[in-house]
């Protein structure tokens, strides 16, 4: 009992390490002038900080405002703007179908956690500025993550044949909780802008096969409840209902592939 106690207690601190480290981040980024007018923040984080997600996310995941904005420009003014208060590291680009991805990874001398930064060379479509404590800075509207998560998912299953069970939570989060569902012209603006060649029948075929199979169940509802401190994780249940649910967010795919 006294290890699981342990256990319980280096997750909560963990998450909320984690959560003070991007809080922090954000709002460095928010009162820099260039990245507040470059950057917008999407993903899990954005949902959690801007949209009350009870989820904690790994990272901080940001597009640009731009095409013809430099990532590498980008990138560098972020490494000036955090390394007054903290010890950086980049990483070389890295690829996926989708786009070229930089990492910034972050943290306090001395500490152990680490913070999370990546920024894509894709671009938001209708981003917002968020009012509250991180104003001025661009975020994506829940109808545009919503579609991220959508593209992103059918790009994990082509790459890796596996799917987060977090974007399966925040597509179920936005659809239900927020009462926020993409028109069709929306999903579709948002596939022509990514240009995948992971988003098709096919892809969408596997991507329900695999939400809907029950031996795939418990490592989806593990990588969600890893996300969430304990007393928040146990108010949910992650059974057949809730995949069931999650296909939907991929079934309405099928009248414009």
């Amino acid at each position: 009992m006294k290890g699981t106690d342990n256990q319980l207690m280096q997750k909560i601190t963990s998450l909320r390490e984690k959560e003070k480290l991007a809080r922090n981040a954000l709002f460095i980024i928010a009162k820099h002038k260039y990245l507040s007018e470059s950057l917008v923040l999407q993903g899990g984080n954005c949902l959690h900080f801007i949209y009350s997600s009870p989820r904690h996310s790994k990272d901080l995941d940001f597009v640009l405002t731009d095409r013809n904005l430099s990532l590498t420009k980008t990138v560098d003014m972020v490494y000036e703007a955090l390394s007054a208060e903290y010890k950086i590291e980049t990483s070389a680009n890295y690829l996926t179908k989708l786009r070229v991805i930089e990492r910034i990874k972050y943290w306090k001398d001395g500490s152990e956690v680490k913070g999370t930064i990546e920024i894509a060379d894709q671009i938001s479509l209708k981003p917002i500025v968020t009012e509250g404590e991180f104003f001025p800075m661009l975020v994506e509207q829940p109808s545009e993550i919503y579609a991220d998560k959508v593209l992103a998912t059918l790009e994990r299953m082509d790459m890796r044949g596996s799917i987060k069970g977090t974007d399966l939570f925040d597509l179920i989060y936005i659809k239900e909780t927020l009462k926020i569902i993409p028109e069709k012209d929306e999903l579709k603006a948002k596939i022509e802008s990514y240009d995948s060649h992971s988003v098709n029948k096919e892809m969408l075929s596997k991507t329900l096969e695999y939400i809907l199979s029950p031996k795939n169940f418990a490592e989806m509802e593990e990588d969600i409840r890893k996300s969430m401190l304990p007393d928040i994780s146990k108010l949910y249940k992650f059974g057949k209902e809730f995949f069931e649910n999650a296909a939907q967010s991929f079934i309405q795919l099928y009248s414009l592939l």
